[in-house]
């Protein structure tokens, strides 16, 4: 694959407004530190604190010898991938059933536990798969918790836990023995524009800024409805941020995106410092859109 860079120091001359053609912009901003997983442990019991640190904080799908493996999404938020062939796609590929097969570590026995569409978040409160999408944040009273973060265990106990900001709590009616295991997802997601077999790999939790020409951050104020639709301004998803995303102000951005060509743009805005302010997701839009429409290598 070959890249072709280009510069750009004009800041002002670079952001005028776009109309429709593109396929699809994906924005990158998500990332845990020790500092954020040092807030949320002193907020939960000790058995229940993040031990380690290794983590991405959404969905993650990868072919790794031809089989798929994969942790749970925890938001609404986008999905980004690439096919075998060298596809890219992004955009909203909702859950809609789960599993997790628990697997002894001798392979002595596995224990699967499948949930419907109605068994994740469920209304009621009672046994089901829990996200940090869930309206509570605190689940499974009177019940067995099991609390994950992505395929590793943090613990499991009686009820209440709290739901990770980046991790997942299985309720249960029955206790389960647990040592010496491993634990594997298998989702179904919706829409996804290629089967998995034919998936390299699949990221969640990113912007999605344009999808088929349709731009969600045309202004500031039309923005916030965009991060509201993906959930950036919930309590657990507000705990998974340094520095809370807010569509009025500039700051570093990094896009990764495709336009009708074909051809693959990946830009980089520098921000915070004396030379450069950064962009709104507004702004950042438009500099996508300049290239792909005024710079003549796309």
């Amino acid at each position: 694959m070959k890249f072709r860079p280009a510069l750009l120091t004009q800041r002002a001359s670079i952001c005028p407004d776009g109309g429709k053609g593109d396929a699809l912009y994906t924005s990158f901003n998500y990332y845990f530190t020790e500092n954020l997983r040092s807030l949320y442990n002193q907020q939960v019991p000790s058995a229940q604190q993040i031990p380690y640190m290794d983590l991405l904080i959404d969905y993650i799908g990868m072919n790794r010898s031809g089989q798929w493996h994969e942790t749970i999404p925890l938001y609404q938020k986008a999905m980004l991938g690439a096919g075998t062939g060298g596809e890219l796609c992004a955009g909203y590929y909702p859950l809609r059933q789960a599993s997790l097969t628990i697997t002894a570590l001798d392979g002595t026995w596995d224990h699967k536990l499948d949930f419907s569409s109605a068994q994740i978040n469920p209304q009621d409160g009672g046994p089901g798969l829990y996200l940090p999408s869930y309206h509570e944040l605190w689940v499974g009273r009177g019940f067995h918790c099991l609390v994950l973060v992505q395929d590793q265990l943090v613990c499991l106990q009686p009820g209440p836990c709290r739901i990770p900001p980046l991790g997942s709590v299985v309720v249960l009616e029955e206790n389960l023995s647990l040592y010496k295991t491993s634990f594997r997802w298998n989702v179904l997601l919706d829409g996804l524009p290629l089967p998995k077999e034919n998936l390299e790999w699949l990221v969640g939790g990113f912007n999605l800024l344009v999808d088929k020409g349709k731009n969600f951050y045309p202004s500031p104020q039309q923005g916030v409805a965009s991060l509201e639709r993906e959930g950036w301004n919930g309590i657990q998803s507000s705990e998974t941020q340094e520095t809370q995303l807010d569509p009025f102000v500039p700051q570093p951005r990094s896009m990764l995106g495709k336009a009708v060509s074909g051809k693959v743009l990946l830009i980089s805005l520098a921000g915070r410092t004396r030379s450069s302010k950064g962009a709104t997701f507004t702004e950042a839009v438009r500099i996508a859109q300049y290239f792909i429409r005024r710079v003549g290598y796309l």
